[in-house]
């Protein structure tokens, strides 16, 4: 054999270590990423058992600081040795993935190399030759083929294992067990938009004239640590909000009486080598705006953590639903009723709408959905003794059984960059967009009844009574439809545009422009303005309305108005 094939002898041997030691190495990693896989699933990081007999104690003595306080501090350790444990199966899936490249690599190599050294008489027939060396690639085969198999299990099943936990069906009867009526819950403020999230608030006497400069009806204002644009929400004598930043995400509860600032907690919402996702100035960290069932409130900030708390600000559970990948950063807002919390997670590569349970956070169902990235946020509409969930996006307007997740109807009728959300009146469903049209749908089917194609929201979402529905855009039209036939009543062109959304309030409706003038004028078939008072400070979010009250998120602060008696 001549110097050249003795160096090719040579490659051909380190050629084959690297493969040995590379395919080890993979054996190795797998074996632990799978090790640590069924570890997550035997032990469920969202119930362990010391921190429920913590919070049992807690709230038998609510005014105990030292248990709330170890409860915060068992909650971030375990939830720290979770996110750990995330890092770590990915961080392995990486690895692993690595000395799979090398291994397959240096096998192709190898078999380059070998062609080209003669081969040396052998004691063996050609035929046990071939056998051998047929045994041997079948073995390298079998050894490939289990190393990619493990490796399709834990870098694709494994993210769905860590974010979505084993779950159950709910059902009317489960639901309704412990939690407020529905006169109570429609009688409070627990999500965008209020009640159902379609745009109504309670019956009560609400003022229609104020001044944020000089303080007339101005009942407090308070000012917020850190800015959002989610808004507020009401349960009782609490309101509920979030504030972000690059430094911190944070969740508020106030007393709805006075202002104060009750509880504020810093939430830990970045796991290992997670980082902050890119997001536009009109979204920021905090889009989504909480909800409550009335028993616990909910807060999701764009880095795809969500919490739930008691109303005394103690920590239950949390959940990683993953980073949405989403170009301007999350926005779609929370919604709960009684044990079910509603999630609407439309993302580039993946979209879902899923309900969790609201004492635990596992999935109690999850819907997958063929629909682009959707900023819109989930209604639940009321038809006879039915409940479902609805949404908006490109291209499907669809409802889904809000007990099982199960898709009652849908329609193929958006388009665009879909931000306004759906509102429900008059047995009808109606769903809007910039450049695709105001559409109304039978409720029950999701038979379309008329569209409407002139002045369409690109933010704000329309509301409806039972005879008019009202559609507002950016850029200061305000329209008014026929809500049975979709016949123009009226159209009136207001001074600045709106990113919040109308509210109807018994005879009125109530509308916040982007300076923070709000626009009241009468809900009939004629416009006919009743007032037009200033809040002093720029906003974007939609009020809260509740027992009199009116609570408005401006930039910097959150004020009460309410009248002067």
């Amino acid at each position: 054999m001549n110097e050249p094939e003795k160096r090719m002898k040579r490659i051909s041997v380190l050629l084959k270590s690297i493969a040995g030691v590379s395919g080890v190495f993979s054996i190795i990693v797998c074996s632990i990423i799978i090790l640590n896989y069924l570890q997550l699933r035997s032990v469920d990081p969202l119930n362990s058992p010391l921190l429920e007999d913590f919070i049992k104690v807690y709230r038998e003595q609510p005014e105990n600081a030292q248990i709330k306080e170890e409860i915060r501090g068992l909650d971030l350790l375990i939830r720290k040795a979770f996110f750990t444990q995330q890092w770590q199966i990915k961080t392995g899936g990486y690895l692993l993935a690595g000395g799979l490249a090398l291994f397959l690599l240096s096998l192709a190599f190898h078999q380059v190399v070998i062609k080209k050294i003669p081969l040396l008489p052998r004691k063996k027939s050609p035929e046990n030759i071939g056998r051998s060396r047929f045994i041997a690639r079948l073995g390298i085969i079998l050894l490939f083929g289990g190393i990619v198999s493990a490796t399709i299990v834990v870098l694709v099943f494994s993210d769905a294992m860590l974010s979505t936990y084993p779950g159950f069906t709910s059902s009317p009867d489960q639901a309704e067990q412990d939690f407020p009526s529905m006169e109570i819950y429609s009688n409070n403020w627990p999500s965008f938009r209020g009640p159902f999230g379609n745009g109504n608030a309670p019956p009560g006497k609400y003022p229609v004239d104020w001044n944020g400069t000089t303080g007339d009806n101005i009942v407090w204002k308070t000012t917020i640590p850190r800015k959002g644009f989610n808004s507020p929400i009401l349960w009782e004598d609490r309101i509920f909000l979030a504030g972000a930043d690059e430094t911190a995400r944070e969740v508020y509860c106030l007393e709805a009486g006075s202002g104060e600032i009750l509880w504020q907690v810093t939430v830990d919402d970045l796991a290992p080598g997670k980082s902050l996702p890119e997001v536009s100035k009109d979204t920021g960290y905090a889009a989504p705006s909480m909800a409550t069932n009335g028993e616990s409130v909910f807060a999701l900030f764009t880095t795809g953590m969500l919490f739930c708390f008691d109303f005394n600000g103690t920590l239950l559970w949390t959940r990683d639903l993953g980073i949405p990948e989403n170009i301007y950063g999350h926005s779609s807002s929370l919604i709960s009723y009684q044990n079910m919390l509603f999630v609407q997670y439309d993302q580039e590569e993946s979209a879902a709408i899923m309900a969790l349970d609201t004492k635990t956070g596992r999935t109690l169902w999850s819907t997958p959905r063929e629909v682009l990235t959707s900023w819109a946020s989930p209604i639940i509409a009321r038809n006879k003794d039915t409940l479902s969930v609805v949404l908006n996006a490109n291209p499907l307007v669809a409802a889904y059984d809000l007990y099982t997740g199960k898709e009652l109807w849908t329609q193929e009728i958006m388009m665009g960059e879909v931000a306004p959300s759906c509102t429900s009146g008059c047995g009808l469903i109606f769903a809007a967009n910039q450049f695709a049209s105001l559409v109304a749908l039978d409720a029950a089917s999701g038979e379309i009844k008329w569209e409407y194609y002139d002045d369409l929201p690109n933010v704000s979402s329309p509301c409806a009574t039972d005879s008019y529905v009202f559609l507002p855009t950016n850029y200061g039209v305000v329209t008014t439809l026929d809500c049975l036939t979709g016949e123009v009543l009226w159209i009136h062109e207001f001074d600045e545009g709106f990113y919040s959304s109308p509210i109807a309030v018994d005879q009125y409706v109530y509308i916040l422009d982007m300076k923070g003038k709000m626009s009241i004028f009468k809900a009939s078939g004629e416009f006919i303005s009743v007032g037009s008072p200033e809040l002093g400070e720029d906003t974007v979010t939609t009020p809260a309305f509740g027992k009199g009250f009116i609570y408005v998120r401006g930039e910097n602060q959150l004020f009460c108005i309410g009248e002067s008696s």
